[in-house]
């Protein structure tokens, strides 16, 4: 039968480590604490960089903020209509706000009346003019 060992057989390399290793945990424990004594260059005093960063401090309160959501896009009606004029001229006011709601025979623009006044007064001279031919073709058949 084979042997049993408490230790690994190395063929005796780590021997010495082994042997050392109390020793090296000591010293490195000794540095350790070197660096933790009082009044050393780590102070606040003597360093400026050891006293900490400047910061400040507010106090966190919950309050109200009003949800604003804003977008950039375009918006298209759900019924769109032909907007057109019966006459033709020159619009002098817009009776409506771009946007805004209208009804149905609501006018919507003032046309300038001089130029269908005078086409008015041109149609009317027409009329009596064909009225007076027709009195005069009545009086001739009349005879």
């Amino acid at each position: 039968m084979g042997s049993v060992h408490a230790r690994p057989d190395f063929g005796g390399h780590y021997g010495l480590l082994y042997s050392s290793l109390p020793a090296l945990a000591g010293l490195l424990a000794a540095a350790l604490l070197a660096g933790c004594e009082q009044g050393g260059a780590n102070t606040p005093a003597s360093n400026p960089a050891a006293a900490g960063i400047q910061a400040r401090v507010l106090q966190v309160a919950p309050q109200r903020v009003p949800i604003v959501l804003e977008a950039v896009g375009q918006v298209q009606g759900s019924k769109e209509v032909e907007v057109r004029a019966r006459v033709t001229g020159i619009l002098e006011k817009r009776l409506f706000t771009e946007g805004g709601w209208v009804k149905a025979g609501q006018p919507l623009f003032i046309i300038d009346p001089k130029p269908l006044q005078a086409q008015s007064a041109a149609l009317e001279a027409e009329v009596a003019r064909a009225r007076a031919q027709l009195a005069q073709a009545e009086r001739e058949v009349a005879r």
